[in-house]
């Protein structure tokens, strides 16, 4: 998360974003973060139910 804080500064600072664009650029990023949370943990909890269906806890 610190780096794209880096490249948002440097791309509003060089001219590449406008202050609002940066803020949905921020708000897009926070969600993705949180969507590839929800994945991961849908992903441990699909081989949890595997696992235990073949027996092997």
């Amino acid at each position: 998360m610190a780096n794209s804080c880096v490249k948002l500064f440097a791309l509003t600072r060089n001219g590449g974003l406008r202050m609002d664009q940066a803020k949905r650029f921020k708000e897009i990023e926070k969600e993705n973060a949180r969507l590839k949370k929800l994945l991961s943990e849908a992903q441990l909890d699909k081989a949890i139910l595997k696992e235990a269906a073949s027996g092997n806890f």
